[in-house]
């Protein structure tokens, strides 16, 4: 079982401020990838988004626990650079 299938979430809707908090992303990051995910199709999207009255992304949890979960995605770890 994956990491992603263990994890059990409420399913709630969180703004992207809130959602960057809780995977580590920055909120800039966070946005993007809300508004990449909006102007996909649907069936083609890998986060469960949509916008509220006001025009904010809002993202569903789950799935954006499980898309920082999979392989390759998430944050990243700041690189160590050699002091040269």
């Amino acid at each position: 079982m994956s990491d992603a299938e263990r994890v059990k979430v409420e399913e709630m809707w969180v703004t992207v401020s809130e959602a960057a908090k809780l995977t580590g992303y920055s909120r800039d990051r966070m946005q993007r990838i809300a508004q990449v995910n909006w102007n996909l199709p649907e069936e083609e999207r890998e986060l469960t988004v949509r916008k509220d009255a006001y025009g904010y992304y809002l993202v569903l949890l789950p799935s954006i626990i499980q898309y920082a979960l999979k392989p390759g995605k998430g944050p990243q770890p700041k690189r160590k650079h050699s002091n040269t």
